[in-house]
């Protein structure tokens, strides 16, 4: 383990936050930390070398893992070192992997760092009924279900007779679903036929059993399509209390239809307030957390997708309508009393950088509304601007 921008550490009562990242290339969370450190808190990261989140300036200190280097060992080292007060996963393989570490060392002597670290990785998840839910996107749907939430039908995938009657119950289009997929990489939405039969042979490929033939360990599911718009709530909860919400609707996305958001509107949805309101509690859940939702045309009925157990990029958005969920959480922590602002010229719509300027460089909507670019953090900045003219030369 190496550190990097050395700096002290010791912030006496101030709440501290580590971020654990495993996957380097994902963007979205290098932006979270800026956030946090306006909001109150001290800011720690451990990342592989060089990830988006070692490039920003918002942090205290930055720890890097080697290549080759132990996850479970450059997390208990760092979090010995570091002593945060929470951890907050920056990316779906981070939340396995501080599942893993947890459920494996929770026969450790008491007292031990081990112990500590196992206890510490548990109270910044949320309870035990949290596990799972990570790793299957289904489980979470039918746990919703459970609890009388609006959710689409869905089923598992065995073989392609299962997806053919589905659709023959549910109509055309369907969706398949990968139930360890991110960043809308594990869906296709077939329209007929021959589409179900390519996208389950494409999924398969993609999760490497394409050879086998067998779809069942593949882990796809077949879900209803309903006709909408897709949603997003992002929030903070501290054992299953939301401490403050922020809703969008998806304008543009890219790379895919069902990719990342490039352009977001606020608005304000009661029933997805409510849904999220019931299924945190359920799950006793803490910390940051992302939920898709589809608001279907016609009813303007939200049902809920999927939940994801880390920060999504509009976390850091929520001080542009007076919603910050790094105020809320810090408040939550220090004993504070936490008050919505009141910004003088809310924002109604964001540009998120790099992905508009990726899906569309001459888009008019770059200099028309809110356009989220780094500018105050320069070498993240440069960071991201390189890896998106790598990607545009491709």
């Amino acid at each position: 383990m190496q550190a990097t921008q050395p700096s002290s550490i010791d912030a006496g009562s101030v709440p501290r936050i580590l971020i654990f990242l495993l996957s380097p290339r994902w963007m979205g969370i290098s932006r979270l930390p800026k956030g946090l450190i306006q909001a109150g808190f001290q800011v720690v990261t451990l990342s592989p070398v060089g990830s988006f989140l070692s490039q920003t300036r918002y942090a205290q200190h930055h720890f890097t893992m080697p290549a080759g280097a132990s996850i479970a060992d450059c997390l208990l080292k760092t979090i010995a070192r570091v002593q945060p007060t929470l951890i907050v996963p920056g990316c779906d393989a981070a939340v396995a992997a501080l599942r893993q570490f947890a459920n494996a060392n929770g026969a450790a002597p008491s007292g031990s760092e081990v112990a500590n670290a196992a206890a510490l990785i548990r109270n910044s998840l949320g309870g035990p009924t949290t596990e799972g839910m990570a790793e299957s996107k289904h489980a979470l749907v039918e746990r919703a279900r459970g609890l009388g939430l609006r959710v689409p039908q869905q089923a598992p995938v065995a073989a392609l007779a299962d997806t053919l009657s589905f659709a023959e119950a549910h109509g055309y289009p369907v969706v398949l679903k990968s139930d360890l997929g991110t960043g809308g990489k594990g869906v296709r939405i077939c329209a007929n036929p021959a589409e179900v039969e390519g996208g389950l042979k494409s999924l398969a490929t993609d999760l490497g059993t394409a050879g086998n033939g067998n779809l069942a360990a593949a882990g796809i599911y077949v879900q209803q399509h309903i006709r909408g718009m897709q949603a997003m709530q992002s929030l903070s909860a501290m054992a299953g209390q939301i401490l403050e919400h922020l809703t969008i609707v998806k304008e543009h996305c890219h790379p895919q239809e069902t990719g990342p958001s490039s352009v977001v509107r606020f608005v304000e949805h009661a029933e997805i307030d409510a849904t999220m309101q019931a299924l945190l509690a359920d799950l006793g859940y803490s910390g940051f957390c992302s939920a898709d939702f589809i608001i279907e045309d016609t009813s303007q009925a939200a049902y809920l997708l999927e939940l994801n157990q880390r920060p999504c990029p509009i976390c850091p958005l929520g001080h542009l309508v007076g919603r910050d969920l790094n105020r809320a959480l810090y408040c939550k922590l220090s004993g504070a009393p936490y008050q919505r602002s009141h910004p003088s010229h809310p924002v109604e719509r964001v540009a998120l950088f790099p992905q508009e300027w990726l899906r569309d460089q001459q888009s008019p909507l770059l200099a028309e509304i809110h356009h989220d670019v780094p500018w105050d953090d320069p070498r993240l900045l440069r960071a991201l601007v390189n890896a998106s003219c790598d990607h545009l030369r491709c």
